[in-house]
């Protein structure tokens, strides 16, 4: 291997330079708050549920009912107005679990919005079956 060439030189202090930047900008600036509880709704029940996932502790959509032990458990949003809905992403699966399971919906949860008539003050907490 011969001598570097002054180009090969700039290149390789360029490229120490860009990476030594990315790292610097990906690793400061705001720290992401992903929450320690998830909340839940029963689209059989109504019922709505929270689960500690704190740590490295998650919950598979659609979770198990901790009456039933059916897949009825799908994860709410609440905007800032303090209203419960059931998530966007997780809509669809809400008519699949009601067809697949032959169960109809809850009448605290509105078909065409799905926004549910409840409170997070009282939510139960979720304990996996």
């Amino acid at each position: 291997m011969g001598s570097l060439k002054p180009w090969q030189l700039v290149l390789v202090i360029v490229a120490a330079l860009v990476l030594a930047v990315s790292l610097w900008i990906s690793l400061s600036g705001d720290k992401v708050d992903f929450g320690d509880r998830v909340y839940m709704v029963d689209v059989e029940s109504g019922t709505i549920y929270y689960a500690n996932t704190g740590g490295r502790r998650g919950v598979i959509i659609p979770a198990k009912s901790p009456r039933t032990g059916n897949r009825t458990l799908v994860p709410v949003q609440i905007d800032d107005e303090g209203v419960i809905s059931v998530s966007p992403r997780h809509q669809g699966t809400v008519g699949r679990i009601l067809e697949s399971q032959g169960i109809t919906l809850s009448s605290q949860i509105d078909e065409s919005s799905f926004v549910i008539d409840g409170n997070v003050e009282t939510a139960e907490k979720y304990v996996r079956p």
